[in-house]
């Protein structure tokens, strides 16, 4: 009962904020709900905190869905509890499969930060916008912010890239260990033929011989038979 309570909750929490556009959001928490908080950079933390959250959710319930059930199953047989099972076998695959999303989110996250300037965030959108007010020029305030928010997610990107690849390593490794394995496994089945033919071979061949013997006897014995009667 207390699990599908909680089930629930986290269900209408990962709906209403992925309904809400997130600058409604940000005003909810800066004029509804942290009224009395004079730090407008905790109100936006808590807003994009609150924010991401949400969806960051959505992709590991995407990369748990995504484990194979006889893992679990596995796991269990082993004698491993729940919280066992997802530290040490779920959560490592998981962190693989779900890492480009993730870099995904985090890039999504940097980039809404610049709407934190509607509560009054001194951000670098609200810098480029006091520039323009002081040059009155259009042009290069807004071009700076746009390349420098293009580096920040270029360097981010590289991060991500540069996580993944021990990952991807990894999983190359055990790709390989697998792989001499099975052909080890393999191996016998495939001299196991050949002698298993070769014992049946030599089973009919001494069939044959013991039918070629039998056949000599019995003619034997009838002309042993016939010459008694004639004499």
């Amino acid at each position: 009962t207390l699990l599908k309570i909680r089930n629930g909750v986290a269900k209408v929490y990962i709906t209403v904020i992925r309904g809400i556009p997130v600058v409604v959001q940000l005003m909810i928490w800066y004029f509804v709900i942290l009224v009395t908080q004079d730090n407008d950079i905790v109100v936006a933390v808590v807003a994009f905190g609150f924010n991401s959250a949400a969806y960051v959710a959505e992709i590991f319930r995407g990369g748990i869905m995504s484990i194979d059930n006889g893992q679990f199953e596995g796991a269990r047989s082993l004698g491993l509890n729940h919280f066992q099972t997802m530290v040490y076998i779920v959560l490592p695959q998981i962190f693989k499969n779900t890492l480009p999303a993730l870099a995904n989110e985090f890039i999504t996250l940097l980039k809404e930060s610049s709407v934190a300037f509607y509560i009054g965030v001194a951000d670098l959108t609200q810098g480029g916008l006091k520039i323009r007010s002081i040059t009155y020029s259009n042009f290069m305030p807004l071009i700076a912010v746009a390349l420098i928010y293009l580096a920040l997610v270029m360097v981010l990107n590289l991060a991500a890239c540069g996580a993944a690849k021990p990952a991807e390593t990894v999983a190359a490794t055990e790709a390989s260990t697998e792989a001499p394995t099975e052909a080890a496994t393999e191996a016998p089945a495939a001299t196991e033929a050949p002698a298993a033919a070769a014992t049946e071979g030599a089973v009919k061949t001494g069939l044959a011989v013991s039918t070629n013997i039998a056949d000599s006897t019995s003619a034997t014995a009838e002309a042993e038979g016939e010459a008694k009667y004639d004499v």
